[in-house]
């Protein structure tokens, strides 16, 4: 059969106390997600799911952001004691709902913030393929990911951000050299001003793919740095195992 559904938030967030002149005055930030599920033969199905997000901030300057990502979006066969899925998902590993140390194929989106209430929120769908063997009482789970991806994190530009607000515009100035000479540094420091404008002006994806020059120790996204996992559950007899 065919299923879909949807959901929609809305959030206005104003700052009520003013402790820099960066800092945003009034957030509004919207989220809008679609998924469809069609299962089209007995043993096989397939999800279709994507995710806008945009947001307005208000401070110094006007700013807006927006992010359209393919949530879950996979297909999967299952035959009796075995299931195979593949394409963009999430997965849940460990027994601790709120914070599980083996909880680490995803990677997070800090940019959503963490206090969605539901840790999943955050995960950002990983092109993975994912094996399962469900020999009661033992499962086992084999999983491949095959290009690394990093955690999304909002380096500046926002209140939340590793450089909070005014950080950066403090910081780029400083790096200007004085020649000495009237002339020379004016030029220079009109310069420095639309790079300084340049770089804080960048959309939120170019922001993302800043990561890859201030994090050094990241790997390439190439299939030779991708991933592979497994799991053997044990749940019977009132006791519930996990050997990772």
């Amino acid at each position: 059969g065919l299923s879909y559904g949807g959901t929609f938030s809305t959030t206005v967030a104003p700052d009520l106390r003013m402790e820099g002149e960066y800092e945003d005055r009034l957030a509004w930030r919207n989220d809008l997600s679609f998924r469809v599920k069609h299962t089209f033969a007995d043993d096989a199905r397939y999800a279709i799911g994507a995710r806008l997000r945009w947001q307005l901030r208000s401070g110094d300057r006007l700013e807006a952001d927006l992010w359209l990502d393919l949530e879950p979006t996979w297909f999967q066969f299952r035959r009796r004691w075995f299931t195979l899925r593949a394409g963009l998902q999430t997965n849940k590993w460990g027994r601790n709902l709120l914070l599980s140390p083996t909880d680490i194929v995803n990677p997070l989106d800090y940019t959503r913030g963490l206090s969605t209430g539901d840790p999943a929120d955050a995960k950002i769908a990983t092109l993975m393929v994912k094996t399962t063997f469900d020999l009661s009482p033992v499962t086992i789970d084999l999983l491949f990911t095959p290009f690394f991806q990093p955690m999304r994190v909002a380096w500046y530009g926002q209140d939340f951000s590793v450089l909070r607000p005014g950080m950066l515009e403090g910081i780029l100035p400083t790096l200007r050299p004085d020649t000495g000479s009237g002339l020379v540094d004016d030029e220079l420091r009109r310069a420095s001003d639309r790079i300084v404008d340049a770089i804080t002006g960048l959309d939120a994806y170019a922001r993302d793919g800043l990561q890859s020059y201030l994090v050094t120790s990241l790997p390439e996204e190439l299939p030779w740095n991708g991933d592979l996992g497994g799991r053997v559950g044990f749940t019977g007899r009132g006791v519930d195992g996990d050997v990772y």
